[in-house]
């Protein structure tokens, strides 16, 4: 019996065959491989370029973050792009741009809303009025010597640390009072101290000649009387023996001109306090430092936002209702808000006007003088003045 050879033949040209195939497979599979590692490589470059983007607003909102006063409480005059020396800029948000490169680019845009409410933060210098020209009685700037200011040694007296003048330092933190509602004059760095906050105090029952020190503020809302201030209508800042009424005692600084000079109580109608605006009794806060109580519907005072600490006055006093204009004055205070001057209080109108008349809903009225309305100016005037309120005007 004969076995049969193997036959082989066709092995070759079907090898050549798949070759061919699988040749044919690759050069048609190349560009679409080629198009996929492109593809990844652009989005491998976009996603760092997303990613530098990011960074980009991470860097922004941590300059944002970082623009307080230590306290977390903003400050818009260290913010960036170029709002230095602008800190009465109104700021509600941050718009923040930022482009990413990393051969593609990306750009992220976002914004950054701030919390803000409608209430002042105080903080400014307290200096005492240089003498001002001969008739004069208001205060002025340097004339006769240094402006000085008061001021505590530091951010963080220690108690009974005296309260002396000092030349004024713009920003010194040594030199930052708070007017607040409790009527009390606050350090406000000693605010956010272990030991603070710190308050102007004078001991009970006060007595001429009585230094002027820092003790720890009482409770909010509820002051020591020791640490109750008015400033009244000769810009002195006036004592309280109970934190209800006003006694007889004031600021005075016991060297007028001196640097290092104390400050202590001053008595008398006669001697050193409601005097005219001078040197040793008269103080001009910057309206920084705050209204104190000033503000409907408590005192119906109207304050200046701008300008806080200062609230809309008819000059001189209510027996001047016919002067060509109005002011805004440090705003006074008093432990009883009856008691405040009636030039600086302003009610709502019990009933409308006539239509077209130019007045506004806003009166002051003065025991002596009868009720007066605001008045919008005239064709051709400029400034809102005071009116009788008789309608038929």
């Amino acid at each position: 019996m004969s076995r049969w050879l193997r036959d082989d033949r066709g092995s070759l040209p079907f090898a050549l065959l798949l070759t061919l195939v699988g040749t044919a497979l690759s050069a048609l599979l190349l560009p679409m491989v080629l198009t996929q590692l492109s593809s990844t490589r652009v989005q491998v470059q976009r996603v760092r370029a997303l990613a530098a983007a990011q960074a980009g607003l991470d860097v922004g909102l941590g300059q944002i973050r970082a623009a307080d006063d230590g306290t977390t409480t903003g400050q818009a005059s260290k913010l960036p792009c170029g709002l230095s020396g602008r800190s009465g800029t109104l700021v509600d948000h941050a718009v923040l741009d930022a482009t990413g490169t990393a051969v593609a680019s990306r750009e992220l845009s976002a914004t950054y809303k701030f919390w803000v409410t409608d209430q002042n933060i105080p903080g400014g210098a307290i200096p005492v009025c240089n003498p001002p020209p001969a008739g004069a009685d208001i205060c002025f700037g340097p004339s006769t010597g240094p402006v000085l200011c008061m001021d505590a040694g530091s951010t963080a007296p220690a108690v009974t640390t005296a309260l002396r003048m000092q030349p004024c330092v713009a920003g010194a933190t040594s030199q930052s009072f708070a007017y607040t509602q409790d009527l009390t004059v606050m350090l406000v760095p000693s605010a956010s101290t272990p030991g603070g906050p710190m308050c102007l105090d004078a001991a009970e029952p006060h007595t001429l000649g009585e230094e002027v020190e820092f003790q720890k503020c009482g409770p909010a809302g509820s002051p020591l009387p020791s640490q109750v201030w008015s400033l009244n209508n000769h810009a002195n800042l006036q004592g309280s023996p109970d934190g209800k009424a006003l006694d007889d005692y004031c600021f005075n600084v016991e060297q007028p001109g001196f640097a290092t000079s104390r400050v202590v109580l001053g008595s008398g109608s006669t001697s050193t306090c409601q005097q005219r605006h001078d040197n040793r009794e008269a103080f001009q806060p910057d309206p920084s430092v705050g209204a104190g109580a000033a503000g409907p519907p408590k005192t119906n005072q109207l304050v200046n936002y701008q300008q806080f600490g200062r609230c809309l006055d008819v000059p001189g006093s209510s027996s001047k209702v016919n002067t060509a204009f109005l002011i805004v004055w440090p705003c006074k205070q008093a432990p009883d808000p009856t008691t405040i001057a009636a030039n600086e209080k302003w009610t709502p109108a019990a009933s409308p006007l006539s239509p077209g008349s130019g007045k506004v809903l806003l009166t002051m009225t003065d025991s002596k003088k009868g009720r007066y309305c605001l008045r919008t100016p005239d064709p051709g005037a400029v400034y809102v003045v005071l009116e009788d309120c008789n309608p038929g005007k």
